[in-house]
């Protein structure tokens, strides 16, 4: 009689290959997800820090637009206190009565006498030639800028 031949196929077990390929699919969407989700939370705070200085900037222009508004008006009440004294024999009047003040006598008056060539001039500071200090100067600007 013959003999049956065997064959052996190679059988592997396809539902560990596919569980192996979906737990990796599933650690990669899990990373993706979490990286994600990782630069949604930064972006929020980012974005939240920039409204928070945005915030704070208005309220310190509202308080400075108050504080303009109430010297406009101090200024104008002296403008209009001003304009009621501009008559010199009233002005000399309050000098004299409110202020006690008085014609200097001739013991009073000192005069000083200024020579041309004992006055100090004054000259524009000379910028440093040093290419170091220039460097540095660049690079304060730069991390300055960043900084703010």
């Amino acid at each position: 009689m013959l003999e049956s031949r065997r064959v052996e196929y190679y059988q592997v077990d396809y539902n560990k290959v596919e569980k192996a390929n979906k737990k990796i699919k599933r650690q990669k969407r899990k990373f993706k997800n979490m990286v994600l989700t990782i630069l949604l939370c930064s972006t929020a705070i980012l974005l939240t820090c920039r409204y928070v200085k945005i915030t704070q900037l208005n309220y310190e222009i509202n308080n400075l637009e108050k504080e303009l508004t109430t010297i406009n008006g101090e200024n104008q009440n002296l403008n209009v206190k001003l304009a009621e004294t501009e008559n010199l024999k009233e002005i000399e009047n309050i000098a004299r009565t409110k202020l006690h003040m008085h014609e200097p006598l001739k013991e009073d008056v000192v005069y000083v006498v200024v020579d041309n060539y004992h006055v100090a001039k004054s000259e524009p500071p000379q910028k440093p030639t040093n290419n170091n200090y220039e460097i540095g100067n660049f690079f304060i600007k730069i991390f300055g800028t960043i900084i703010r």
